[in-house]
């Protein structure tokens, strides 16, 4: 008897797809936020402390969130009054 519910492997393969460009999109936030922190560390050890966040800054731009820069390493910002997506932090 043939399965009722067989598996399309058109849609596994667009789901995997998905999956991988989703990896690819978390990576490549977490990069920009982890180079924006390098380079802003660069700059204040040649005396540069403070300068715009839209220069080099990870602003939460979530509207309505206070949040000047991203906390963690992962996959959200883990400052208690922001939350959002490290995504929000680094456009």
């Amino acid at each position: 008897m043939p399965d009722p519910h067989p598996v399309r492997s058109d849609l596994v393969g667009a789901a995997h797809a998905g999956a991988r460009r989703a990896d690819r999109e978390r990576n490549a936030v977490l990069l920009v936020i982890g180079a924006r922190r390098e380079a802003a560390g660069m700059l204040a050890s040649n005396g540069l402390a403070e300068f715009s966040d839209d220069f080099l800054g990870s602003r939460c731009r979530k509207t309505a969130c206070s949040c000047g820069k991203y906390v963690g390493e992962g996959d959200f910002c883990e400052r208690s009054t922001c939350r959002h997506s490290a995504g929000q932090h680094a456009t």
